[in-house]
């Protein structure tokens, strides 16, 4: 058993124990520490060595973050051009990340704003991604 801590730091405070053979969903990873730590949820990190853990990259986990708005029609679409690119809560790159953008999938696109230096595209109820010209194209209809 692993434990799970409430950040990605063997001081931070031990709030569980992972399940030997339970799959986790990742919502983030870091290195710090000689570790790769994973989030598996709110406050809660696991500590990663090949020894211990088998991490698999799954989009299927990754779209499941991007909802479909009860309103609003789509005023665009974005093709994302890159690996890791966030998704956020909101139009900042202070909010929360939900999960990734899939390298090479076009998301349906809701508003447009431009904040913090970045267009950001609302691809979901509350998802955003940021967008550069790079990471990104973006076909208005």
């Amino acid at each position: 058993e692993l434990n799970i801590r409430s950040t990605f730091s063997t001081y931070g405070s031990r709030v569980g124990k992972a399940e030997n053979g339970k799959t986790y969903d990742v919502y983030d990873s870091y290195y710090n520490q000689g570790y790769t730590w994973y989030k598996i949820g709110d406050n809660q990190w696991i500590a990663g060595k090949k020894e211990w853990v088998t991490f698999e990259d799954s989009q299927r986990s990754i779209e499941t973050n991007v909802t479909t708005p009860s309103s609003g029609s789509v005023v665009g679409s974005v093709t994302v051009r890159v690996d890791n690119l966030n998704i956020r809560a909101s139009s900042s790159i202070q909010s929360a990340r939900l999960g990734k953008a899939v390298n090479g999938r076009t998301y349906d696109v809701y508003e447009t704003t431009n904040s913090g230096g970045y267009t950001w595209y609302r691809i979901g109820g509350s998802e955003w991604i940021a967008g550069a010209p790079s990471w990104v194209e973006y076909k208005p209809r």
